[in-house]
């Protein structure tokens, strides 16, 4: 399952599947010489672009997965003296100061990880995740306490999961460690739904969801042309949701 996840991830999105179809488009005219079969690929790659390009579509999709996660939390949860953040990534680029290593999706998840935990009375332990990824060195754990300890947060108070693939890797170990505690989980709000659902499953009850780094933000005025330009910032938010949807989809078919 995780192979097909990940092959969805990298090579079925909305933009590959244009650019195929786009290429497509040229072999056929080209050296089939059957424009029909062109004409239809090349409407399909412009009409796949132009709706995950403009913002109704993905934010809708996202919409949808970014409001869903409070619904699953455990209402009687008050307090807690774990706060989990769930990794997204980083690079081992030393010429790179340290913030910039770190994927923006880890940043804002580790940040908001640490405001919460500055916040309990009484002190609590900070639980980091992530693994070495893909090409890198370091394990993801490791980058992260060292800018949460840059920022004040004690090394004691730290456990860090690195021997970990993915999510489901991370919420085993940390269902191992917590047990029954009451937590406070932090990780991106399209990738909460997910997260959450597995540490039911896995029978951690008690968990509080507290999602950041939002791709739908409420705003009192947008620029009308806003709805009729088409950006990158729809293509990734249209990938996000899709990639999520699609992980969700494998891992029902194989429960």
């Amino acid at each position: 399952m995780e192979f097909f996840v990940e092959l969805y991830k990298f090579w079925f999105t909305p933009l590959t599947i244009s650019i195929y179809l786009l290429v497509y488009s040229c072999f056929s005219s080209i050296y089939q010489k059957n424009i029909g079969r062109s004409a239809v690929c090349l409407y399909l790659a412009t009409t796949i672009l132009l709706v995950f390009s403009l913002p109704y579509v993905p934010n809708f999709m996202i919409g949808l997965i970014e409001s869903k996660p409070t619904k699953l939390v455990n209402a009687n949860a008050r307090s807690y003296k774990y706060v989990v953040v769930l990794g997204c990534g980083h690079t081992d680029d030393e010429s790179l100061p340290l913030t910039s290593k770190i994927s923006s999706c880890s940043l804002q998840r580790l940040i908001e990880g640490i405001v919460q935990f500055n916040k309990v009375e009484g002190g609590a332990w900070l639980v980091l995740t992530g693994g070495k990824g893909v090409g890198n060195v370091n394990y993801h754990a490791d980058v992260l306490a060292e800018l949460a300890i840059s920022l004040g947060v004690s090394n004691k108070s730290i456990i860090k999961i690195r021997e970990v693939k993915n999510t489901k890797d991370e919420v085993k170990i940390i269902s191992k460690i917590i047990k029954s505690e009451t937590f406070l989980l932090v990780t991106s709000a399209s990738h909460m739904r997910r997260a959450v659902q597995f540490f039911i499953e896995s029978g951690s009850y008690n968990v509080l969801a507290h999602p950041t780094g939002y791709f739908v933000k409420r705003q009192k005025s947008i620029n009308k042309y806003f709805y009729f330009t088409p950006s990158l910032t729809n293509l990734y938010k249209s990938n996000r949701a899709t990639y999520e949807l699609s992980a969700s989809l494998w891992e029902q078919v194989a429960r």
